[in-house]
């Protein structure tokens, strides 16, 4: 009976909302979330959480979910959000693990696998939710743009390009004549970002070029671009010209950055970088690819700012110049808040970046403020926003820090702290009730005791006013003030301040009118 109290006491906490108003409580998660009142060696604890992956076509994907706790315990598994069907195509095996045995997309009606998939695991104390899990599926399509045919002079310099994006993103080689295009000479270098630069062209570099984009979707290969060398009797004179200059570019912090600036002309020019600004560029991280592009290795907030490539013609002052801005940013703190599950187990929600790529990912890490050695810490990439933190100690204080990263690099920390003693997060935002229902909670009866105090208070209150209503009328309360009250008067004419309490009900009782009759001001004379 104690026990029925208890649970309407904190379903009438968890029932009592503003409307309009924003809560960030126990009460507003899923129902399985709710459920989740497991204290002592009952608890689920996620063993392993299914984790991002890139799913190839056609071959099997095992998603993993392993969870301790008393027995017998349920799994299963959703794909946005929708309950994964099992049968001959999906299975879950004895760990809880999700077996798809032939990963697919059906091009006729545009079906897939992919998606984000999450594991439950429930017992008879409760339920527990993963984190989800984002499952891509592999591609390589066709390529954005091919290398195109160029003529030039011998001793001159070539550029040739071609793009693709795929999932993952393609590893990026060179074919000449259909043949691999041998890397270690020195005067060929490859960008990342599929250009090929020649430098010093020789009539044997001349012949066929095409690119090769491989993942493991598929390999792919470029239209043929022909590379004619000229070969002239005599060098002529030519002003240096950058062929390709710096591009405005953007990167996280200790990330690598590299600024692309190749020239030509006869003489050959050399090329020099400097920074608009005037500052020096430095030596720490920095390198020259070939014979002028600038990379800078583990970027910092310092390497911001507009960078100048200069071609410069020996022996004279004539030169060209390009210029490319590069910004070096750094996550923002992420706001989060945490909902308590019971006594030894949290869960902890952020937000994620308006604009993707923007981090790598989220570090957790929490520890004990009474007991400094209880400390735990967890990385996730950058699309999860959520994690259940469980085994903690019973009823203490906890500090939870949260940071986003760019790489190595770390943006400003989040903390708050989190009491697992009162079943509430003391520093969400919104109120916040107690409505874990973990059975046997001191905290839980406590409040339930308070809370029958209260409600007794509050009936003797109602009773000594004369309130009269059903108990289970709709708890909204609204205060009108009535347009006239002619039919109430004071003794002289003089009209009574009145409020009238109207409660909404499915039977609506006569209101309840409390008349505030103001004070008749004292006229001298009359003290007698």
């Amino acid at each position: 009976m104690m026990k029925m109290k208890m649970l309407l006491l904190l379903g009438l906490c968890c029932s009592d909302q503003t409307e309009g108003r924003e809560h960030h409580s126990v009460c507003d998660v899923s129902p399985a979330l709710v459920l989740s009142g497991v204290v002592g060696a009952s608890e689920l604890a996620f063993i392993k959480e299914p984790i991002d992956v890139i799913a190839v076509r056609d071959r099997p994907l095992m998603l993993d979910c392993q969870v301790e706790g008393e027995g017998p315990i349920s799994i299963t598994w959703r794909r946005n959000s929708v309950p994964v069907a099992t049968g001959v195509r999906a299975t879950v095996l004895g760990n809880g693990t999700l077996l798809i045995r032939n990963f697919s997309k059906r091009r006729e009606s545009n079906e897939t696998d992919a998606g984000e998939y999450d594991c439950a695991a429930q017992n008879r104390y409760g339920m527990l939710i993963s984190r989800k899990a984002r499952v891509l599926l592999a591609s390589l399509p066709k390529f954005l743009s091919h290398p195109e045919s160029v003529a030039v002079d011998e001793g001159g310099v070539a550029r040739v390009t071609c793009q693709v994006n795929g999932i993952p993103e393609a590893n990026i080689t060179w074919q000449r004549d259909r043949l691999p295009l041998s890397t270690e000479d020195p005067r060929y270098t490859l960008l990342p970002n599929g250009v090929l630069q020649i430098t010093g062209v020789r009539r044997t570099d001349s012949g066929l070029f095409r690119c090769v984009a491989s993942n493991i979707a598929n390999t792919r290969y470029s239209h043929e671009a022909q590379l004619s060398v000229t070969v002239a009797g005599f060098r002529i004179y030519r002003e240096p010209v950058i062929l390709s200059g710096p591009q405005n570019l953007t990167i996280n912090v200790h990330q690598t950055a590299i600024l692309e600036c190749i020239a030509t002309g006869n003489p050959r020019p050399i090329v020099s970088w400097s920074r608009l600004d005037g500052r020096s560029i430095g030596v720490e991280g920095i390198q020259v690819l070939g014979t002028g592009n600038l990379m800078i290795s583990d970027a910092t907030l310092q390497h911001s700012g507009v960078y100048v490539c200069s071609a410069n013609r020996p022996g004279s002052r004539s030169r060209r110049t390009a210029l490319g801005r590069l910004v070096v940013q750094v996550p923002s703190s992420p706001s989060f808040f945490t909902k308590v599950l019971n006594q030894t187990a949290m869960q902890v929600y952020w937000e994620l970046p308006s604009k993707p790529g923007t981090l790598e990912g989220f570090r957790l890490e929490y520890h004990g403020v009474s007991n400094p050695g209880v400390q735990g810490q967890e990385t996730f990439p950058g699309h999860i926003n959520t994690h259940t933190i469980s085994h903690l100690e019973p009823a203490a204080v906890y500090e939870i820090q949260l940071v986003a990263f760019n790489g190595n690099g770390d943006g400003l920390a989040n903390r708050r702290l989190v009491s697992l003693a009162e079943g509430r997060n003391t520093a969400a935002a919104g109120q916040t009730c107690n409505c874990d229902q973990s059975d046997g909670s001191t905290s839980t009866m406590l409040v339930g005791i308070h809370s029958g105090l209260a409600c007794v208070l509050c009936c003797l209150l109602f009773i000594l006013l004369g309130y009269r209503r059903s108990l289970f009328c709709r708890k909204e309360v609204s205060w009108e003030a009535p347009p006239t009250l002619n039919a109430v008067r004071g003794a002289k004419g003089h009209t009574p301040e009145s409020i009238e309490l109207s409660q909404r009900c499915d039977s609506t009782p006569p209101p309840v009118m409390v008349m505030v009759e103001p004070t008749p001001p004292i006229q001298p004379g009359n003290t007698g």
